[in-house]
This record gives structure tokens, C-alpha cells and sequence, in this order.
């Protein structure tokens, strides 16, 4: 990098995009945006099967853009750290409410910008702890080039927190886990509030849970989706979770048929946020769903699987034409059919329409807290997670229909 301004102008424009896009709605989260230097912390990120630095005349192009940028490939390809989208950080931050002088826990190092970010609108101790050893080294060499000295970062798995440093008035995971760990409650100043993506339906759903008054509830934020963490916040055996997702390679196997329908009922044209609304609820109602790669769709897609030997499994593409698999795939049509209509029946419930209550499941040293009973907080209504909707259909010759 020759010219030292061109950080500063590339910086700029990506705040001007996020304030154009209310990722950014408050002067803090602003100034953070615009003086926490990205690419101090991301002095290499792979792009197109190779790692870019700072001699790539590309490089502050790929800094300052909104995209996700993989640091660190395992031996078999699988991104094992990365900085996460810019668009999402600054939602993340904005709904966490951060004031000046609260002191905040991150769960999930990754290259410390995040937690650089958190301490410019704060100005206050901030705390991150990551299970891997040499991304926490790397995270405060970064700290240190960025001259920030009141961001401690420790080894160490995040399932535990860090007593040492209780009580915060914000936790904030930038991993994807199954459920809370009850010690982060045990750790939370009152009024104290967590957001974290959950999994949920193959992807994460970003819950904003408070402790208040011993019952655990959070409510929807965002579809999101995160690289998993490791140790007991993913593994946890008595927690219901979606069937694994379906890759493009196993996608690519499948024959799909499609219902006959007299119209195409659905259709989710791209950047229509309602197929994310959708997706939300249709998990919240039923624990088989999960995410379909589908490489024609040119993205992923939401999927029922009823049966996994033979896969029998209903997908909704974009098109808005329900399609199915296997020797249970009519099954599994007219379940996801009946989801989606009891969806628009039900006035078509955002992301953010939905709370649900948490319970602990799981061992003694490893439980975690994990959504249950979903609740539309425009109706007040309850539901379990695998009521599914009362809504009734014909099957026939002609396809699957409403009745």
C-alpha cells in the first residue's frame, strides 16, 4: 500500500454503504466503523482458492468490502477463522444497545476486530476469549499494531465465560452454538442482556436473551449464519437439532419433482427478506428443517426431511414451486405445504416476531440452554416446536391444495 490515505477513503465508503443500508444507525457505532483500521487485523484473507496481503494491488478492495473474509483453512479446505461480514458486526453491535462504559465479553475471538470495534463505542474493558490458541496470539498482535491496550484477549473455551471478570453488562458470541451456556447468565450484570446465533434450521437464528426473573427468553434478531464453535455449546446430545444440511454435492444427486399446482403460490424473488421470515418460523414449527445447497437455485434453499435412508425431503426453491424426493417426498411436500400456508395465514410473522423461552438440556458441566416454545409476540400465542400448524390440505392426481 502506497498511499497511507487510501485505508481512510476505503473505510469511508464501506460506512457510507452500512449507513445507507441502516447497519449503522448511531454515531458511536459510526466513529468505530470509520477509526478501527480493518485490515491491521486481517493482514491476509483467502480469496478465490489463494491468500491476498497487503502486496496485492486488491487488497484494501477486499478489507473494506461487505463480505466475510476467511483467515484461516483447515487441511481439508473448511474456513476455521474468519472476520465476519461488516454489514452483520454493525447490526450485531447496534442491537447489543452498548454505552459508554459497559464492560463487555466476546465469545470468540476471530482476528479482535470485532472486540477492537466494541471497545471504540464503549471505551471501556472489553474481554474475548477463543478456544484456539494462535488465533487469540494473532488477535493481540493486531490489538497491539491498532494501539489499543484495554481489549484482553485469553485462550480458552468459551462454554465457561470469564468469572474472573464478572459481572458484564454485555455478552456477545461470534460463533455459532446450539444453545447458552447457563454460566453467562451467572456472569451478566443485572439488566444485563446475551446475543448469540443459535442453530436453527440449518442455519443460526441471532437471539437477544435476557435472565431476568430466573426464566431465560430471547427474542429473533436475524437469520444468520456462523462458523460453529467447538466443545459442549455444540455438542449436546439431548438438544433437538435440524437434520444435517444438504450439500450442493448431495443436492446434485437428488431428482426432484416437482407438486403440480394450478399457479406457482410462493414465489420469493432475490433480496426478498420474507423468504428469511419464512424459513425462521417453518423451523420454529418443525425441528426437521434444515438447509438445501442447491446449485440451479444459485443458493441455498430451506428443506423438510422426513427420512434420511432413503432421503425423502421437500424443498422450497425461490420460484415458489415446492418440489420433492424420495419414497416419503409426498409426505414431506404436503408438510412443508401446510407450513407455508399456516405461515400466511398467520400474517406472515418476521424474524423478529418471535421469542422463545429456554430450557437446560444436557449433562451436568455441559448443559446448555436451548430455544423452546416459540411465541409470535403480536398474537402472544405459544408453540411448541413440534405442534406444526392446524391448517388442512387435499392430496389427489392434481397436487397438494389448501382446503
Amino acid at each position: 500500500m502506497n498511499d497511507p490515505d487510501a485505508p481512510i477513503r476505503s473505510a469511508g465508503d464501506l460506512v457510507d454503504d452500512l449507513l445507507y443500508r441502516h447497519a449503522i444507525r448511531s454515531r458511536p457505532v459510526e466513529n468505530a466503523f470509520r477509526t478501527v483500521p480493518r485490515h491491521l487485523f486481517v493482514p491476509r484473507y483467502l480469496c478465490d482458492g489463494r491468500m491476498v496481503d497487503s502486496t496485492n494491488p486488491s487488497y484494501l478492495e477486499g478489507i473494506y468490502s461487505d463480505v466475510v473474509l476467511n483467515t484461516r483453512i483447515a487441511e481439508d479446505g473448511s474456513p476455521t477463522s474468519a472476520s465476519s461480514q461488516p454489514f452483520l458486526m454493525a447490526e450485531m453491535i447496534e442491537t447489543l444497545g452498548l454505552e459508554r462504559g459497559m464492560k463487555v465479553l466476546e465469545i470468540g475471538t476471530g482476528t479482535g476486530y470485532n472486540a477492537a470495534l466494541i471497545h471504540a463505542v464503549t471505551d471501556a474493558k472489553v474481554v474475548s476469549i477463543d478456544v484456539q490458541p494462535d488465533v487469540v496470539a494473532d488477535a493481540k498482535i493486531a490489538l497491539r499494531k491498532a494501539g489499543i491496550s484495554d481489549v484482553d484477549v485469553f485462550a480458552r473455551d468459551g462454554y465457561h465465560g470469564y468469572p474472573e471478570g464478572a459481572n458484564f453488562d454485555r455478552i456477545v458470541a461470534t460463533v455459532g452454538i446450539t444453545g447458552f451456556s447457563p454460566a453467562w447468565f451467572e456472569q451478566l450484570a443485572p439488566g444485563g442482556t446475551i446475543l448469540a446465533p443459535i442453530s436453527h434450521g440449518g442455519l443460526h437464528f441471532l437471539l437477544h436473551a435476557r435472565g431476568d426473573g430466573g426464566t431465560i427468553r430471547a427474542q429473533g434478531v436475524e437469520q444468520v449464519s456462523f462458523m460453529s464453535a467447538d466443545g459442549p455449546l455444540t455438542v449436546s446430545p439431548h438438544a433437538r437439532k435440524s437434520p444435517p444440511p444438504i450439500s450442493i454435492h448431495e443436492a446434485s444427486t437428488i431428482h426432484f419433482d416437482r407438486v403440480k399446482s394450478a399457479r406457482e403460490r410462493w414465489p420469493f424473488p432475490r433480496g426478498d427478506d420474507s423468504y428469511s421470515d419464512l424459513w425462521v418460523a417453518c423451523a420454529a414449527w418443525e425441528h426437521r428443517i434444515t438447509r438445501a445447497d442447491i446449485e440451479w437455485n444459485l443458493g441455498s434453499v430451506f428443506a423438510l426431511v422426513v427420512d434420511s435412508e432413503p432421503k425423502s425431503v421437500a424443498i422450497l426453491p425461490h420460484d415458489g414451486r415446492v418440489r420433492f424426493s424420495g419414497p416419503l417426498g409426498i409426505s414431506a411436500a404436503s408438510q412443508l405445504t401446510k407450513l407455508i400456508v399456516s405461515w400466511e395465514k398467520n400474517g406472515r410473522p418476521s424474524r423478529k416476531d418471535w421469542m422463545c423461552e429456554c430450557s437446560l438440556m444436557g449433562p451436568s458441566g455441559s448443559a446448555v440452554l436451548v430455544p423452546r416454545n416459540w411465541s409470535d409476540l403480536r398474537q402472544k400465542t405459544t408453540i411448541s416446536p413440534d405442534s406444526g400448524p392446524n391448517v388442512r390440505l387435499q392430496i389427489d392426481s392434481r397436487g397438494i391444495r389448501p382446503m
